[in-house]
Formats: C-alpha cells, structure tokens, sequence
C-alpha cells in the first residue's frame, strides 16, 4: 500500500476531526450541553454510591420500583462466571444500604460496605465501589467473611481484579466496570424513565459523566462520522488504525515537553525536578521535586511528588513523600500534615506519604482534554497545563516554607 496515500489519507481523517470538532463546540456553547451538575459537585466515590444506591431502591424517589434494580442484577448475570452462585431476589422487603458498618477491622472480618443490598434482613450483594481510592488489605475477603452467600461485586472504572487479597479468590466475586456493565445498566435505566422527565435527566447527565471519566466522552454522531470516513476505502481504515496506534507515542511525546516546561517552572521555583523512569501511564508511576538549598536540607529524602494511582493515567494526586522516615517523628509528619490540610480539607495522611490529596475532578483522569492542554506550539511557552501545575506546585513548596520556617531545622 503506498505510503503517501496513507499519510494523504491519514491527515484527511485529522482534518474531518478537527472540522468535526468545530461543530461540537459550537452545539455546546448553543446547548448548553456540557454543563453537568455531577462535574460542578465532584466525583468522589461516595456520590456516585448514593446515586447508584437510588436507583437501585425499589422504593426510591425515581418511582419506578424495582425495574432499575431488576436490569442492575441481569447485567451482574451476565458477567459472571459460571461457578459464581448469584442468590436470587423475591423481590420483597428489599433493601440497599450505604456505608454500611460491619464491626472493627480485623485480619478477618469488619469494615463498611459501600453499597448492601438485603432481603428480609439478609445480605445478597455487597458492591465495593472503587473509583480514587484504594483497596485496603483483604477488603473482600472481610466483606465475604460477614456475608458468605452474598454476591461480591467488585466495581471500578475498567474492570480492574483485586489485587489485596489474603487466600483464595472469593467465590462469589464478580468484577464489573464502569466503562461497560454501568453505563449499559443506566442506557436500560435511561429508556424505562421516559416519561419520568427528571429522573430522565439525571440519569443522562450521569451517562455522560461516566463516559468523561473513563474516556469515552466523544459524542455519537461524531463518532458514526469518523466510522463512515475510517470504512471509505482500504486505504483510509488502514490510515485509521495508524492512527490510533500512535496515540500513546503523542501523549508520551506531550509528556516529555510537559517536564522540559516543568524543569524551567522548577528552576524557577528552587526546585529540581526529577523524572519518572518509566511510563507515566503505569500505576504507580511518580515525578518528584527535590527542595533544595541549605533551609530545606533537614527534608533529606522528603520530596514533592506528583503520580498516578492507577494505570492509564487515572487518579492524579500529589503532595509530600518522605520514605516512612525522613521526617523523624510522628509528631513532624502530623505537623506537615496540617500545614498542607489548611491549603488542601481533602487531605490525606498514609504510609510514606505525611501529606498527599488527589487532583480535583478537571486533571485527577488525564483524558484527551488534559493532553490537549500540554501542548505548546511554542515549547518555551508553559502550556496550560504546565501554568496550572506550577501554581499548585508553588503553593506546595510554601507549605514547605511554612514548615521549616526561616532558619527552622526540622526537630529543633
């Protein structure tokens, strides 16, 4: 196949989505589509458990009985595997339950349940809601310890299998995501509440917050216009899937002028940036900033870092790592805590981090729209996104400031 048809067709499909584009943003500003009330209040794990909790209520304010609850269960069906034993409803006496307490945390039973659904008092599902955080020590097998007979159902963006558990598998485990088996779920919801106008709404307002947080926010006629362009010819599907190959080669090409503009930032700053050595798209995967000069030398090993708590560059947070130790006593790492608390409620103290939170809702998943804020045409210009990272790298580092104070030695 020749090489320049396929870069002729290539940049024709690039074209007919930037035109594409274009037409989207004019409908939103027209609409108003974009506003969403989920977007203005946050996506922390326990609202999308309280909505989903709703719905699924038979005696719900959506008025519509068990129908929703009915449709959640037959698509819990469907991806089960074939020894899961999924306890039948009769339907009466239902209830669902959030933050449910089940005791004090031990190596074998206790914790809270996001979501628990009962039936005359015994439990049938449990739903294990995982968005930002993460798992705690066999947190399922607790769960399936209290609830033997229950469905275990383990919910997060993709999919994902736990990884903390003590034993064997659970047996009643069933893994669904957000990605498909929700958003199927609501679609089903979303057509039996048509003539209930407001449930109507919310429910399609959450269908397209789920679509944005896992990166499925590209609108349907959109969609069937680059299909009809990628299905034209061997040549265009060919030039498709090039495409759509080199997609992580842009987005780790945009990352690398990200920390060129984030060196710059950091020099600024006092600081020193050190790369992460891997993929950024890895879980796990971290840059940090080292304080320098003699006021921050008693920091030792305590740095400013920025990572991700999933793969595919999902849940971005920051703030302080000190290696378990670097700080020396507790009472220091509670110290910074609270100085970092004040600028940041969310804040969160774990492990060998003194003081971290994640990102707010706009950069916590980066979605093609955060990418799109990396680029500079102009590489020595801070990209927005570089501009809004230095601000609250800035703001971290005065918490630093504020620590050690002037000519403060930590521990003095």
């Amino acid at each position: 196949m020749n090489q320049g048809s396929i870069s002729a067709e290539a940049q024709g499909l690039l074209s007919l989505s930037q035109t594409l584009n274009k037409y989207e943003e004019l409908l939103d500003r027209h609409t108003g589509r974009r506003f969403n009330i989920f977007g203005v209040v946050g996506s922390c794990e326990e609202t999308h458990s309280s909505l989903i909790a709703e719905l699924l209520r038979p005696y719900g304010t959506h008025g519509h009985k068990d129908v929703f609850l009915k449709h959640f269960i037959a698509a819990v069906e469907r991806e089960s595997p074939p020894e899961v034993t999924i306890p039948p409803l009769e339907h009466r006496d239902v209830e669902v339950l959030t933050e449910f307490g089940i005791g004090p945390v031990t190596d074998e039973g206790g914790g809270r349940i996001d979501i628990l659904i009962r039936e005359r008092g015994e439990p049938r599902f449990i739903i294990e809601n995982k968005i930002y955080a993460a798992e705690q020590d066999n947190q399922l097998g607790r769960y399936e310890h209290y609830a033997p007979d229950a469905a275990l159902i383990f919910l997060t963006l993709y999919g994902d299998k736990p990884k903390n558990l003590k034993g064997q598998r659970p047996k009643n485990l069933v893994c669904i995501s957000y990605k498909k088996h929700v958003l199927e779920w609501l679609e089903a919801c979303h057509k039996e509440a048509v003539d209930a106008p407001n449930v109507r709404e919310v429910i399609a307002q959450y269908i397209r917050f789920v679509k944005q947080l896992t990166n499925q926010a590209i609108s349907d006629y959109m969609s069937q216009e680059i299909i009809t362009a990628a299905l034209a010819s061997p040549s265009s599907l060919h030039a498709f899937f090039s495409l759509s190959e080199a997609a992580p080669k842009v987005r780790s090409t945009l990352v690398q002028q990200m920390y060129e503009q984030l060196d710059r930032a950091a020099q600024d700053l006092g600081l020193k940036l050190n790369k992460c050595d891997k993929d950024l798209a890895w879980k796990r995967s971290e840059f940090t900033f080292d304080l320098l000069g003699p006021r921050f030398s008693p920091f030792k090993e305590c740095r400013i870092c920025f990572g991700f708590d999933s793969d595919n560059y999902q849940n971005f947070y920051f703030g302080f790592n000190d290696n378990g130790a670097a700080l020396g006593p507790n009472s220091e790492r509670e110290r910074l805590y609270q100085l970092f608390r004040k600028h940041y409620p969310k804040a969160k103290s774990t492990g060998v981090w003194p003081a971290w939170v994640r990102f707010d809702d706009a950069y916590v998943n980066w979605s093609h729209e955060v990418f799109e804020k990396m680029y500079s045409q102009d590489c020595t210009v801070p990209s927005v996104f570089v501009k809004d990272l230095g601000r609250t790298l800035e703001q971290v580092k005065a918490v630093a400031e504020e620590f050690v104070g002037p000519t403060q030695v930590i521990g003095s």
